[in-house]
């Protein structure tokens, strides 16, 4: 018998891996730091806007001043009395009531009773005549004497041009609480007043607002030329001194 035919051998390879070949990590850590420092750079980015948003806001915001205040009246109704030259602004819903005495009238946020004494808030504009001339100051200390600050305080105001004095929590009445604003005009002072029991602040603040608004409508007063013989000491005139005179020049 033949021997079976043997099969070829056929030579085994090498079980062995090879390691794969790594390639360098420097590119990893560039991305890592290109992303690092975007961030970097949006967060202060979006810090600075923060910032500047926060003083637009800062640097819009309206401030509210004195004028824009008075600037409220303009929708308030207007009281003209061109018989004694002045005018001034009132809230549409207070009422205007004249009195018997030329000049006088009263302004109240409250119908007035037939007794006046029970009023809770009011403005009174009056005037007095001041044939002498005498200053705010020295009319003042002839209505009220030399004890007139023990209670009270007093400031100079200007009112539309016109210098005057303003008593703060004056002696006007008995009772509540008062301020009274002495302006000059011509041969007369006239006095723009308040009134309130509980000291209200609400209405004070509209007295005020009233008091911004108050004006002479002829800035020059007209008044009849005072003869020198009214002035002579003694006096020896024939003349009789009305309230109409303008007032003495010394």
């Amino acid at each position: 018998m033949e021997p079976e035919p043997t099969s070829p051998v056929v030579p085994i390879e090498s079980q062995e891996s090879v390691a794969p070949v790594a390639g360098p990590k420097w590119p990893w850590k560039l991305i890592a730091i290109v992303l690092l420092f975007s961030v970097g750079v949006i967060g202060v980015l979006m810090g600075r806007h923060l910032v500047y948003l926060k003083e637009k806001s800062i640097i819009s915001t309206p401030v509210i001043t004195q004028s824009q205040e008075i600037d409220q009246t303009n929708s308030w109704e207007i009281y003209s009395d061109p018989k004694f030259n002045y005018s001034f602004k009132y809230p549409e819903y207070f009422y205007i009531y004249e009195t018997y005495e030329p000049g006088f009238i009263n302004i109240s946020d409250t119908k007035l009773p037939l007794e006046f004494e029970s009023i809770v808030n009011m403005v009174i504009i009056t005037f007095y005549n001041n044939p002498k001339g005498l200053s705010v100051g020295d009319y003042i200390q002839t209505v009220y004497g030399q004890d007139i600050l023990i209670n009270s305080s007093k400031e100079n105001v200007v009112i539309n041009g016109v210098e005057g004095e303003k008593l703060l929590n004056s002696p006007g009445g008995a009772g509540g609480y008062y301020i009274e604003t002495y302006l000059p005009f011509g041969n007369k002072i006239f006095l723009v007043s308040l009134e309130t029991i509980n000291q209200n602040s609400d209405f004070i603040n509209t007295y005020n607002q009233i008091l911004s608004t108050f004006k002479f409508i002829n800035p020059t007063p007209t008044c009849v030329p005072r003869p020198e013989c009214l002035d002579e000491i003694p006096v020896m005139c024939l003349v009789v001194e009305t309230p109409d005179m303008c007032p003495r020049s010394n």
